[in-house]
């Protein structure tokens, strides 16, 4: 009577028994692969001549990790690897790992030594300077492109000059250098450009009106190009001082001569103090402008005592004065 509900339960307990072990090991496995799963690496830099797996993905062993994949970029330069590739590679070597999206990469980089523009100027202009080149200069290269040196990352950034030509009278000059050394010219590179003087020039330190006249501390220097010198530049600081714009002028801009004029210091129908007199004695009168002045200009005053007509030079604010 009880014999069919007992082998009843007992084939239910067995199968209990299995499927808890066959989800246990599902688990398992899950668990082991995901201990197992490579993490793709963003950056690599490469410090030999080849790169590997490792330099790709991380969380590999080191056997993997170590396995060669091809040759590394050259020193100074990158390669980067796709989605498609870093996924060709996952597949052929049975790595854990498949692309997120299509954005996936990895770039490779190979390290090195770089000479940079800046320090190529300085070796030229000590070069320049010993053959007796001197004040201050601007160095600019022919090619749009601005020149470095790449070396292997183990070799010291140095740079020596194998031979160098330099044509004072247009101002242009070649070279071919050499790093690190001439001894040891791992890296050669032909430079050609021109030598530019610097000249300074006198600006304004704020931005001025019309009418504003301008003083000693009004003024600033920058330093411009020789070539970018045009005509009618103001070079110098004293034909500045004591000018006002004809228009606004802009803080920190070289100005030409014909934006600026002296500042009318008499108005026509002004009360001015008329001077006369010589080096002995001077006499002084009061008069009315006739015409507008600035400084040094000629201008027609009625002197207001004998109601006479003069010329006199305009001194200084509502001041004249009649030569003798």
């Amino acid at each position: 009577m009880h014999s069919l509900p007992q082998k009843i339960d007992f084939t239910f307990r067995v199968i209990v028994l299995i499927l808890t072990v066959t989800v246990g090991m599902m688990f398992l496995f899950v668990g082991a692969r995901a201990a197992m799963a490579a993490n793709l690496k963003s950056t690599a830099v490469i410090y030999g001549d080849v790169f590997t797996v490792g330099d790709l993905f991380g969380g590999l062993s080191k056997d993997m990790s170590g396995k060669v994949l091809g040759p590394a970029p050259q020193p100074g330069h990158d390669i980067v690897l796709n989605a498609r590739t870093l996924m060709r590679i996952a597949v052929a070597l049975d790595l854990p790992w498949r692309p997120a999206s299509t954005a996936d990469q990895v770039t490779l980089r190979r390290a090195a030594t770089v000479i940079d523009t800046g320090e190529i100027k300085n070796l030229l202009d000590e070069q320049l300077r010993a053959e007796g080149l001197d004040g201050r200069f601007a160095i600019s290269f022919s090619n749009t492109i601005a020149p470095q040196m790449i070396l292997p990352h183990d070799e010291i950034a140095t740079v020596e000059i194998g031979m160098m030509n330099y044509d004072s009278q247009h101002g242009k000059f070649q070279a071919t250098l050499m790093a690190p050394s001439k001894d040891k010219p791992l890296a050669e590179l032909a430079v050609a450009g021109k030598i530019e003087r610097i000249i300074p020039v006198p600006v304004l330190k704020k931005t001025l009106s019309t009418g504003t006249i301008i003083n000693a501390y009004d003024i600033d220097w920058v330093d411009i190009r020789e070539s970018e010198i045009q005509n009618g530049l103001i070079l110098d600081a004293d034909a500045l001082a004591g000018m006002t714009p004809r228009r606004m002028l802009v803080a920190g801009k070289p100005i030409r001569d014909n934006e600026l004029e002296r500042p009318q210091l008499v108005s026509r129908g002004d009360t001015v103090t008329i001077t006369y007199g010589d080096k002995i004695m001077t006499l002084t009168a009061q008069g009315k402008a006739m015409q507008n002045g600035a400084k040094g200009d000629m201008i027609r005053v009625i002197n207001l005592a004998s109601n006479r007509t003069v010329d006199a030079f305009v001194e200084d604010e509502f001041m004249v004065k009649v030569q003798p």
